[in-house]
C-alpha cells in the first residue's frame, strides 16, 4: 500500500482540516488488514468463532504499536488506532476503546507500583490478557455515583475481598463470557474499612488466567446479541481476593494501624478522580463515532454515483442525480464533517493535555452520572457524535436500500455502533442532564441583536446566531424556573425545597440547553474552519457544505425560532428556497468533498464501497 499523497503548500487544505497529519499513520495500519485475522469473510459456526477473531485482531493492534503502555503514552497514536478500528470493525473499537483507553489508562495513572499489581500490568501491556471495565450493576441504576459491589478491607495481611451483596448488584453488560482467554477487570466498588464507606474506587482483577477462573469470581454469560456482537457476560464476586496494590488508590492510602487517609475529602471529588479514564473514554469514543459516520457516508455516496436505475424519467442515470439522494445523502456528509470538526478540536487538547476544569472541582458533585463532571466538553462530544453517527448511518443505509441492509457492507455495523454508544462510555441522556445543570450555574453566552430586515440565509453567521439566541434563551428561561421553584430572591422560602420536587420538572429543559450548548459550539468550530481556507483553492468546496449545514441547523429549529418570533414565516420560506442552491453546490464539489475523506476501499472493506460495487458483491456472495 503507498502512502497518501503529499499535502499541497501554500494555504490550508481541507484534507489537512479534517485529518491532520494523521493520514500516514492510518495507511501504515492498513498494512494489517493483510493479516488472517483480519479475513473479511463470513464466519460460520458458533459465536465464539467471531468473539476469537475480534480479540486476534484486538492483541495485533496492541502489538503493531508495542503493546498496551506505548498506546497509553502516545495519545495521538491511540486516537488514530482507534479511528482506524472504529472504521474496519466496530467490535475491535469498542473491545480496544476498553482495554487501551479504560483499563490499561487506569492502571497506570491510578495504580500504585507492587508485586501484585506489576503481573497485571504485564498481561495488558503484552497483549496476553484482555481489559474490561466493570461497573454498571444489573439491577441499581445509576450505579456509577454509588455501586453496591463491596471491596472490603482486611487489616491483618493488608489485603481486600469483592462482594457482590446481591444479585441486584452483578457487573452487567460487560465482556467476558467466553472460556479460554485471559482477562484483567477494573471493578468498580464502595470501599469499607472497618465496616465504614470511604467513596468509590476502581480495583484491579484478575478475572480469569487462561481458562482458569479466580477464586469467587462467577461469570455468566448472556445470550448473544446482533449489536456489536461481543461475549457480554453478567459478572459477580463472592470474597474474590484483591492484593493491596490492586487498589488504584491514586492518592490515597491506609496508614500501617488501619487508618484510611484521602487528600480529597468527600465522595464527589474522588468519585470523579477514580473514573479519570472516562475522559479518555469520551474523547476516544467520540473520535472512532465521527470516523464511523465518514466510513458510512463515503459508503453511500460511492454506491449512489455509481448505482444506476431504471426510473422512466431518465433510464441509467446514477441514483445521485436524484434531488431525493442528494437532500439526504449531502446533509449527511456536512454532519459528518461538522462532527470530525468537534472531535478534532477536542482530541487536540486532550493529546496536549489541556484540560477545562471540569464542573465537580468547585464542590458541587455529579447530580445523575459521573462522565460530565469529569469532563464536560469531552463528555458532550462523544454524546454529539452518537447522535450524528446514528442519523448519519441511519440515512446512508435507507439511501443505499437493500444493500444498505446487508452486513458486509458495513452501514449496519455503525449504525449498532451509535446505539452501544448511547449507552456506552456515558449514557447520553444523563451526560446531557449533568452538563445542562452545570451550564445553567454558568452565565449565558452573549448574543447579538439579530439585523433589521430579512436575514440573509446564505450566510453561515446567521445560524451561529440563532444558536446563541437559542441557548441563551433556553438558559434564561431555565434559570428563572428554577428561582420560581426554590423561592430564591422571593423571601418566602422558610424551609429547603424538595430537591426532586425541584428538578423534576425541569429536566427536559437541562436536556434542551445541552444540545442547544454543543449545536452552538459545533457551529462556530466548521465557521472556524472554512475560515483557515481563505486562500486555498479548496474553499468553495468547504464553503458549499458550510453553507448547507447552516440551513439545516435553521431548519432543525425553525419552529421554535417562528414561535419567539425570532425568524419570520417569509425568513422561514428563504430558508427552505435557498436549500436547492446549497445542495447543487455541495454536487459540483461532491468529487473534492468525498476524496478528502481520504478512506480507501480496502479500509472500508464494503463491496458496495469499491470501485467495481458489481464485481465485489458478486465476489462476496460467493464467498
Amino acid at each position: 500500500m503507498t502512502d497518501p499523497a503529499p499535502e499541497p503548500a501554500g494555504p490550508a487544505s481541507m484534507r489537512h482540516l479534517l485529518h491532520g497529519d494523521r493520514l500516514r499513520h492510518l495507511t501504515r495500519l492498513d498494512r494489517l488488514l493483510d493479516l488472517p485475522c483480519f479475513d473479511r469473510g463470513p464466519l460460520t459456526g458458533p459465536a465464539e468463532a467471531r468473539h476469537e477473531q475480534t480479540y486476534s485482531r484486538l492483541r495485533a493492534l496492541g502489538l503493531d504499536a508495542g503493546g498496551s503502555l506505548a498506546l497509553h503514552r502516545d495519545r495521538s497514536r491511540l486516537l488514530t488506532a482507534l479511528e482506524w478500528a472504529a472504521t474496519v470493525d466496530p467490535g475491535l473499537f469498542l473491545t480496544a476503546l476498553v482495554h487501551f483507553s479504560v483499563v490499561t489508562c487506569t492502571l497506570a495513572e491510578l495504580g500504585r507500583p507492587g508485586e501484585g499489581l506489576a503481573p497485571l500490568v504485564e498481561d495488558l501491556d503484552a497483549m496476553d490478557a484482555v481489559g474490561g471495565i466493570l461497573i454498571t450493576e444489573l439491577g441499581n441504576g445509576s450505579s456509577h455515583l454509588g455501586p453496591a459491589t463491596e471491596a472490603r478491607y482486611h487489616h491483618a495481611g493488608r489485603t481486600f475481598t469483592l462482594h457482590t451483596p446481591d444479585p441486584e448488584a452483578a457487573k452487567f453488560m460487560a465482556p467476558g463470557g467466553s472460556p479460554g482467554r485471559s482477562r484483567i477487570a477494573v471493578v468498580y466498588a464502595k470501599l469499607l474499612v472497618d465496616d465504614r464507606e470511604h467513596g468509590v474506587f476502581p480495583f484491579a482483577v484478575r478475572l480469569r488466567h487462561g481458562a482458569t477462573t479466580a477464586p469467587g469470581v462467577r461469570i455468566t454469560p448472556l445470550p448473544p446479541t446482533s449489536l456489536v456482537p461481543l461475549d457480554y457476560a453478567v459478572i459477580s464476586f463472592d470474597g474474590t481476593p484483591v492484593p493491596y496494590d490492586g487498589w488504584l488508590r491514586d492518592s490515597a492510602d491506609i496508614t500501617d494501624d488501619g487508618r484510611f487517609e484521602d487528600p480529597l475529602d468527600g465522595s464527589g471529588h474522588r468519585l470523579v478522580r477514580s473514573l479519570l479514564a472516562s475522559a479518555h473514554a469520551s474523547v476516544g469514543a467520540a473520535t472512532g463515532q465521527a470516523a464511523a459516520a465518514r466510513a458510512a457516508v463515503a459508503i453511500a455516496l460511492r454506491y449512489s454515483g455509481g448505482r444506476t436505475t431504471m426510473g422512466r424519467l431518465a433510464p441509467r442515470l446514477p441514483v445521485l442525480e436524484y434531488r431525493t439522494q442528494q437532500e439526504d445523502l449531502y446533509s449527511a456528509l456536512a454532519r459528518a464533517y461538522a462532527a470530525t470538526f468537534l472531535v478534532n478540536e477536542e482530541r487536540e487538547r486532550f493529546v496536549r493535555g489541556v484540560h477545562s476544569r471540569p464542573p465537580a472541582a468547585g464542590g458541587t458533585p455529579p447530580t445523575w452520572a459521573p462522565w460530565s463532571a469529569a469532563h464536560r466538553d469531552l463528555a458532550l462530544a462523544k454524546a454529539w457524535t452518537s447522535r450524528t453517527l446514528e442519523q448519519v448511518a441511519a440515512v446512508c443505509r435507507q439511501r443505499c436500500g437493500a444493500q444498505g441492509v446487508l452486513s458486509m457492507n458495513r452501514i449496519t455495523d455503525y449504525e449498532d455502533l451509535a446505539r452501544i454508544f448511547h449507552a456506552a462510555a456515558g449514557d447520553t441522556l444523563l451526560i446531557h442532564l449533568d452538563a445542562g445543570k452545570s451550564l445553567l450555574a454558568e452565565p449565558p453566552p452573549p448574543t447579538a441583536e439579530l439585523p433589521a430586515g430579512p436575514l440573509d440565509v446564505a450566510d453561515p453567521h446567521t445560524a451561529i446566531r440563532l444558536a446563541r439566541l437559542r441557548e441563551s434563551r433556553l438558559h434564561t428561561d431555565l434559570a428563572r424556573r428554577l428561582d420560581e421553584a426554590t423561592g430564591a430572591g422571593s423571601g418566602l422560602r422558610h424551609q429547603e425545597p424538595d430537591e426532586f420536587a425541584v428538578w423534576n420538572p425541569l429536566l427536559p429543559g437541562l436536556v434542551d440547553l445541552a444540545v442547544a450548548h454543543t449545536k452552538r459550539v459545533v457551529l462556530e468550530r466548521f465557521q472556524r474552519q472554512a475560515d483557515a481556507l481563505t486562500g486555498s483553492p479548496d474553499r468553495p468546496a468547504l464553503a458549499t457544505l458550510h453553507h448547507l449545514l447552516s440551513l439545516d441547523s435553521i431548519e432543525e429549529d425553525l419552529g421554535w425560532h417562528l414561535e419567539h418570533a425570532d425568524l419570520t414565516p417569509e425568513e422561514g420560506r428563504l430558508v427552505h428556497s435557498a436549500r436547492p442552491r446549497a445542495l447543487a453546490g455541495v454536487h459540483t464539489h461532491l468529487p473534492a468533498l468525498l476524496n478528502t475523506l481520504a478512506l480507501p476501499p480496502a479500509r472500508l472493506g464494503a463491496p458496495i464501497g469499491q470501485p467495481d460495487w458489481l464485481g465485489a458483491v458478486l465476489d462476496s456472495a460467493q464467498h
